[in-house]
């Protein structure tokens, strides 16, 4: 190529450059951006108590042999076995605390800073991928989640390794599958992990199957190719697959999801940007602005190198959502804000592409890029108060109040609602205390199995512990029938009511 045709392609918006050599810059720009997210994801890591998800993952991991912890985790969880697996080894080593419990979700949420960084300079350039890091670094959703006892955040890392491994694969820019055998074997052993880390991953790996025989589409060996790397990828997830079905079916006992509203999708962009309605709306015109961009050119017949690209993060951003939405409308539903985390990096990538464009200077682009970082940063510590506000339930709060004044008073029976009894029982044993939930009252509010521990037991006083939800006032009356309110101490989603008998 003609030394002139080069440089008109490096000053244009779309151009892609390859540099022999990592800038240094870069190098230490990235170990920046990754320190800033790890800072941000370990600081408190133990601070806020294990809300109810979190106990389901340490109750279905602890003290268990693996095949009993898949077996229990089939009957009574709506995800795959992979977590939980993690999460026994996990325990074993470094115990049940908060923080050992949330460390893989803090090691997976740093890990896909770097992953996002390469996957954005594979697909574009090295700018790309230090602006769409960035992104991921500092705002709030992806750091919650790797603050998380959940699958959440391995399952973005799954997915960013599986796209690191896609790309190449099947959508290289020569439009052959050339990349070696051995990439096959590292994106099949990705889309399996993300298998069983999250059923969403389904979607993804769905999407980028579609997207691999769609681009190969009048290729049959490049097809052909793509037909054995998935039929591998189903024959490794065979063995959940009808547990997964059963799950799917057993849904209908799950009534708090709910069916979506129109406004989901901008209700999910501004999850992606810190619950702020105006970030979601800039998210928004991104994404527009994006898909009419890829439109113009493809109807004006310009081959650009990128095009591809931004037709696959759109389709990654795009087609989980549709796909759940869908599905949640037209039976039952499963779209669930915190099950789309995977697809975040997406909409990272579409937002820095979409700066990548405007006109003018690099560094004007680099400074738009920082300022809208430095404002979500902001708007963490500031307006959401995010490590200085209580993010979940003061369960570990108030099971200590109880534990503190119960000292003098054995005859106690301890009643919560309305989350199940181990989960409140994690912080009596923890602290050593005989103290036991004994009656786990459920929103179904089964009184009776009240009154027959009161019968039973005929304490002195009964400690009343509450989390999340609002105590219904039918139970509340129930109680204050023989039974007089002594004290109220209340935490944030949580609480404790102490009565003695009139």
């Amino acid at each position: 190529m003609p030394l002139n045709a080069q440089r008109s392609q490096l000053s244009s918006p779309d151009a892609r450059p390859r540099p022999a050599a990592t800038n240094p810059w870069v190098t230490l720009a990235i170990i920046g951006i990754t320190l800033l997210g790890a800072v941000l994801r370990f600081y408190h890591l133990g601070h806020e108590s294990l809300w109810l998800d979190e106990m389901f993952s340490w109750t279905l991991s602890h003290q268990v042999s693996l095949l009993r912890s898949i077996a229990r985790g089939a009957l009574t969880e709506t995800n795959p076995p992979g977590y939980l697996a993690l999460l026994i080894y996990v325990q074993r080593c470094l115990g049940d605390s908060e923080v050992a419990l949330r460390l893989p979700s803090a090691l997976a949420g740093v890990a896909a800073i770097p992953a996002l960084f390469a996957l954005g300079r594979r697909m574009y350039s090295s700018w790309m991928g230090l602006a769409a890091a960035l992104l991921l670094a500092v705002s709030q959703a992806p750091i919650y989640f790797s603050q998380e006892a959940r699958t959440y955040a391995l399952a973005l890392l799954a997915t960013l390794f599986t796209f690191l491994v896609w790309y190449p694969l099947f959508a290289s820019p020569s439009g052959q599958v050339t990349a070696p055998r051995r990439w096959m074997a590292g994106y099949i052993a990705a889309a399996t992990v993300l298998l069983y880390l999250h059923y969403y991953g389904l979607l993804i790996v769905l999407g980028q199957a579609l997207g691999a025989l769609w681009l190969h589409r009048s290729r049959g060996e490049a097809r052909r190719r793509v037909l054995m790397t998935y039929g591998v990828v189903g024959i490794l997830y065979s063995p959940w697959l009808l547990v997964s079905i059963y799950q799917y079916v057993r849904l209908h006992n799950v009534d708090w999801i709910q069916k979506p509203q129109p406004g989901f999708v901008l209700e999910y962009l501004g999850f992606a940007f810190n619950d702020s309605t105006a970030l979601g709306w800039m998210a928004a015109l991104a994404v527009v602005a994006l898909g009419v961009h890829l439109v113009v050119r493809r109807r004006h017949g310009v081959e650009a190198s990128l095009v591809r690209e931004d037709a696959s993060i759109l389709a990654w951003l795009l087609f989980p959502l549709a796909a759940a939405y869908l599905v949640s409308i037209a039976g039952r539903p499963l779209l669930v804000t915190r099950y789309l985390v995977i697809v975040l990096p997406a909409l990272y990538l579409v937002v820095a592409r979409v700066l990548a464009l405007l006109p003018g200077p690099r560094l004007a682009r680099s400074l738009a890029v920082a300022v809208l970082a430095g404002a979500i940063l902001v708007d963490l510590t500031g307006r959401l108060g995010y490590y200085t506000t209580p993010q979940k339930a003061e369960l570990r709060e108030a099971a200590a109040y109880v534990m503190k004044h119960d000292i003098a008073h054995t005859e106690s029976l301890v009643i919560t609602y309305p989350w199940p009894d181990f989960v409140y029982n994690y912080y009596f044993e923890r602290a050593g205390s005989a103290l036991r939930a004994d009656v786990a009252v459920h929103i179904d509010l089964d009184l009776a199995r009240v009154d027959a521990a009161l019968e039973q037991r005929q304490p002195e006083r009964i400690w009343f512990i509450h989390t999340d939800q609002p105590v219904p006032e039918e139970l509340t009356d129930h109680l204050q029938q023989q039974w007089r309110l002594v004290s109220q101490q209340e935490y944030s989603r949580a609480g404790v009511w102490l009565y003695e008998r009139k």
